[in-house]
């Protein structure tokens, strides 16, 4: 397998189809924001846990349903929340089946006339299947692992103490399925198949070509630098609000601390759209390259 021929292939198709990045852009953008948000409330109750805030979470609570109630944003409030939860659970499941065919179109019908909104309307095909196989493994994902141990160690330290290493070995299963369950999306859209069934594919295809998936795992790991993006957004963005506010009490200063956090998470938005465009791209054409091997291996077992 030419891993370097498939990095190379997948960076083309990226950098020469902008069309693609800007489908993500925006899905990215809310996907960063809402990311950040997550981050910085966390880091806000670890600092109320050990006193760190002069307003405790309660008095948090507090203050912003006292300011929507005496303002009125009631109304806004809820059409804020069903646009957090339309970019948290359906905009996402749709952009990775469009993002697949759009990615499957360029590598195996490169002559043939792209046309990005039909993708997008089939797209939407996908949407059942994908939120089915995101239920079915959802407690595999490592950011709810991750979610999950910050709210125990916060308020449960003693317990934590005593499970922290199931936790750290659950962690670990957790990525072994993942590892299994990296194929799993494009056997959906390519074969239509059940989600049971393209579970057991992927799995099959993995343990068959284990070396190969791994090193496109750590390959992936190491090119993909929107966790530091993400760092550097997650600390900037609360560190310039909370100085705005703490050093600089003006309406000027709080807005130019808002812009400039907007700022920053535009551009781990549109550097994320990039990495997803060329990290979809990657499995796409390996798993093109490895399925082409596994048939061929079932089929001379077969004869």
């Amino acid at each position: 397998m030419n891993y370097g021929r498939i990095i190379k292939d997948s960076w083309s198709l990226t950098v020469e189809n902008p069309r693609i990045k800007w489908l993500v852009l925006i899905p990215s953008f809310f996907g960063v924001l809402i990311f950040t948000v997550e981050i910085a409330w966390q880091l806000y109750l670890y600092a109320d846990k050990y006193d760190l805030m002069d307003i405790t979470a309660t008095e948090g609570y507090g203050i912003l349903l006292g300011y929507v109630t005496d303002h009125g944003l009631w109304g806004v409030s809820i059409m804020a929340a069903l646009l957090i939860a339309v970019f948290m659970f359906i905009v996402p499941l749709w952009v990775q089946g469009t993002l697949i065919l759009c990615v499957r179109h360029k590598f195996i019908s490169p002559d043939v006339k792209f046309l990005l909104r039909p993708k997008m309307l089939k797209g939407f095909e996908y949407f059942f299947p994908f939120f089915k196989f995101e239920s079915a493994t959802s407690i595999f994902s490592l950011l709810s692992i991750a979610f999950f141990a910050a709210s125990l160690h916060r308020y449960f330290e003693s317990l934590f103490e005593f499970v922290w290493p199931i936790m750290v070995g659950y962690a670990f299963v957790a990525m072994v399925v993942n590892l299994f369950l990296s194929f799993a999306p494009f056997y959906i859209v390519t074969q239509n198949i059940s989600i049971g069934e393209a579970i057991k594919k992927s799995a099959a295809l993995v343990f068959t070509h284990l070396g190969e998936t791994v090193t496109i795992m750590l390959l992936m790991f190491l090119v993909n630098f929107r966790i530091l993006l993400n760092v550097i957004v997650v600390l900037g963005v609360p560190i310039a609000v909370l100085a705005a506010f703490t050093l600089f009490s003006t309406k000027t200063a709080i807005f130019l601390s808002v812009i400039f956090g907007l700022l920053l998470v535009g551009l781990a938005a549109y550097l994320t759209a990039i990495m997803a465009v060329f990290m979809t791209a990657v499995w796409a054409l390996s798993f093109e390259v490895l399925k082409a091997e596994h048939d061929q291996i079932i089929a001379v077992d077969e004869e």
